[in-house]
């Protein structure tokens, strides 16, 4: 394991930056305190970090427009899913999730650390975000009827501070608003996925090697 996710590893056992980090890049601040409802889901998703030419980074996915019954559908995300009833516990459901979307075995996934839950209230989700490393070269499968496009961001990118901008969006509770998000590899990701890299982005600024 790299020096630099030994210093992860043992940072993320410390206080994290949780609903500070969240709020940053919430596009609705009004509903960050909403508690999850009575008949929520819990789901878990995964930072699959790997070094690439010397560059650490991770897989982001654009999730099928067409998938109707996916409420994020058309939206980029972390690979993840739903905890099943078989599921032992929310490590498992985001390695077994990441290996059915992007085709990573979850036995070439070390578990780095854990972020801050984070309640969904359009999907009813309470998302348990993990962070995984692997040395492994990957060759990425895509479950296609979910996932439409793959594509990396590197640590690099994240830290850097101009990455944050806003668009006016139309939801179907809001209409016309500014809504802050992360330029990345030119896309705009927004929204939960956006609050979680928030603190993952809160969490490798505070990194000392």
């Amino acid at each position: 394991m790299s020096s630099f996710i030994e210093v992860l590893a043992n940072r993320m056992l410390d206080n994290l930056p949780g609903k500070l980090a969240h709020e940053i890049l919430m596009p609705f601040p009004e509903r960050l305190n909403e508690l999850p409802s009575d008949d929520h889901t819990k789901a878990a998703v995964l930072i699959a970090l790997r070094y690439n030419e010397g560059k650490l980074e991770f897989p982001l996915i654009l999730r099928n427009p067409g998938a109707s019954k996916d409420p994020h559908r058309g939206q980029i995300g972390l690979p993840g899913g739903r905890f099943d009833k078989n599921d032992p516990n929310l490590v498992f459901t985001a390695l077994r999730e990441t290996h059915e979307e992007i085709g990573i075995p979850a036995e070439h996934i070390k578990i780095v650390g854990a972020l801050s839950p984070l309640y969904i209230p359009v999907s009813k989700n309470l998302v348990y975000p993990f962070i995984g490393y692997t040395e492994t070269h990957l060759e990425y499968t895509l479950q296609r009827s979910e996932i439409m496009e793959l594509f990396h961001c590197s640590v690099d990118t994240l830290k850097d501070r101009n990455i944050i901008t806003k668009r006016i969006i139309n939801t179907s509770y809001a209409k016309d608003i500014a809504v802050p998000g992360f330029e990345i590899a030119d896309r705009w990701i927004w929204g939960a996925t956006a609050m979680i890299l928030s603190e993952f982005k809160e969490i490798l600024d505070s990194c000392i090697e």
